[in-house]
């Protein structure tokens, strides 16, 4: 009988420190909450902005922001032909880079002609540019100097 009741107590102390610990483990606490946030708004990719010197490069993580931009480049309707951009450099470079995949999704160069309605859109992989105006233009540029503050 005495052997019974030892073994009884080790269970009861064993499911109450298994209880105890998945406890402790879920409590709320500033790691588990910011990870239940974050997790909703998790993805795989992640867009690098570069400024026009190149020299800050600013990830986004933000799937919300990721599938914006994504939408507008989506968009573009690319052009075959020449494009002259004299000697301006570009205003920003923006690619998309996916955690199971080494090379980048997309690549692109923008310039914004503040004197035009409209932004061009380079994709050096394919030699096709295009542009975007209005509502995207206004919605991308937001975007991108949330990120790169290009002055000057």
């Amino acid at each position: 009988m005495k052997k019974i009741l030892e073994i009884a107590i080790g269970i009861v102390l064993l499911i109450t420190l298994i209880v105890f610990g998945y406890l402790k483990y879920t409590e709320p606490n500033e790691t588990n909450i910011t990870n239940k946030t974050n997790k909703t708004n998790e993805t795989n990719e992640t867009i690098r902005v570069a400024d026009k010197n190149g020299l800050e490069i600013v990830p986004i993580k933000d799937k919300n922001t990721i599938d914006q931009i994504k939408k507008i480049v989506d968009s573009i309707k690319y052009i075959n032909e020449d494009l002259n951009m004299g000697s301006k450099n570009d205003d920003y470079t923006i690619w998309l880079e996916n955690k199971n995949s080494q090379n980048r999704v997309f690549n692109l160069s923008i310039w914004d002609n503040n004197n035009n309605s409209s932004m061009v859109i380079f994709n050096p992989a394919t030699f096709k540019y295009g542009y975007i105006n209005g509502i995207e233009k206004e919605t991308l540029k937001s975007i991108l100097n949330k990120y790169i503050r290009n002055d000057g």
